[in-house]
């Protein structure tokens, strides 16, 4: 999701954090065991050039500077760009992670304003991609550098790197920080993991197993 207005999921997080970084987060997790025992197997995660515009330190992380409660000071550009960091550094994470147990995990820029209708929410986004669309990459091309990432065996060593037009880049300085990664991590476990107990105690109060 990009450039959407303010709102919150039924989980109770900003939608734009969920969709773009947690709901990842949460199904990796969940395939984790089957990815581990399918190895080697890789994992990529689509990212953006826009992750270098994110504000997003160690210093600054917070569930509240990832998921905003109360939508106070919540710009959609600027949440778009923190996911998008977030997303690189899951990548880099799940790599340190799993890559030596032979799962490998990419990070990949798709292409500037490519149309796939992700901007649906906003006219003034939408207007734009119709102004340059003659000039950005078609979802086919798009697409190069996510399969890959996916397939080709060179690059079977490269896991927790970046990609951007099928070349391996250099992300944001603060897609590079470790410690911002592992705190990206656990807070994202925690996260899902009070979400998860939510619809636990709800199912049971209705008798849903």
């Amino acid at each position: 999701l990009c450039a959407i207005p303010y709102s919150v999921t039924e989980d109770g997080f900003e939608r734009t954090f969920q969709v773009n970084h947690l709901g990842h987060f949460y199904l990796t997790m969940l395939l984790e065991p089957l990815l581990l025992a399918s190895a080697p197997a890789r994992v990529v995660v689509l990212s953006s050039e826009s992750h270098r515009f994110s504000f997003l330190s160690s210093a600054n992380l917070s569930e509240d500077r990832l998921s905003n409660p109360t939508g106070q000071g919540f710009y959609p550009m600027l949440a778009y760009n923190d996911t998008k960091l977030c997303n690189v550094l899951f990548a880099a994470e799940l790599d340190r992670r799993c890559g030596p147990r032979g799962v490998r995990a990419y990070a990949v820029h798709p292409g500037n304003m490519v149309f796939t209708g992700l901007p649906r929410e906003s006219w003034l986004y939408w207007a734009l991609f119709l102004l340059v669309r003659p000039f950005t990459k078609s979802i086919a091309q798009a697409a190069a550098t996510t399969v890959l990432c996916a397939t080709a065996p060179e690059l079977a060593d490269a896991g927790g790197a970046y990609f951007n037009n099928c070349c391996q880049c250099r992300p944001s300085v603060a897609a590079q920080d470790e410690v911002l990664a592992g705190l990206l991590w656990k807070t994202s476990q925690a996260m899902i993991g009070r979400a998860v107990l939510r619809i636990d105690q709800e199912n049971a109060k209705h008798g849903v197993q």
